[in-house]
């Protein structure tokens, strides 16, 4: 580092002018004393550390390891504690879309039951049955359904 000295020599000149400058304005009343060690000039020479490599500390790759798995085990941690709130709010939401299905379709099922009592009701089956020409069977009509039961075409003789 450079004193202010030596920049003001830089700047103004040699150091012999600048003394004489200031023996001109000695009779000024603003006149500051002499700077300690002005007359000490520091060189500043660069320094080339381009071949040169830093080592690492001898603990620094175990310290980084073990933070990382710090790290790790807290995350793991707060995961496991998070997950089961975060599944209980999605079970809380899934079962009141649940309660709201199941009151729509109790509503639907009241809806049908009504609709089929209306049809069912014995005024509206004898209007149908008007109007497609069906008769009341009689009491003495049958009609088999099946043939007798003949054993030969069940034994396959």
């Amino acid at each position: 580092m450079a004193t202010f000295a030596a920049i003001m020599e830089r700047i103004t000149g040699t150091k012999e002018e600048a003394e004489e400058q200031v023996r001109e304005n000695a009779e000024s009343e603003y006149l500051s004393r002499p700077l300690p060690n002005e007359q000490v000039y520091l060189w500043v020479r660069t320094i080339d550390n381009s071949r040169v490599r830093a080592v690492a500390p001898p603990g620094a790759s175990r310290a980084c390891w073990k933070s990382i798995v710090a790290s790790l085990a807290v995350v793991a941690l707060l995961v496991g504690v998070l997950l089961p709130l975060a599944y209980n709010l999605l079970a809380g939401y899934r079962l009141s879309a649940l309660e709201v299905e199941h009151q729509r379709l109790l509503d639907d099922k009241a809806r049908l039951e009504q609709e089929e009592s209306a049809l069912l009701s014995p005024a509206i089956m004898a209007e149908v049955a008007a109007s497609r020409q069906l008769v009341d069977a009689a009491p003495y009509d049958r009609a088999p359904l099946a043939p007798a039961g003949d054993r030969a075409l069940a034994m396959n003789r």
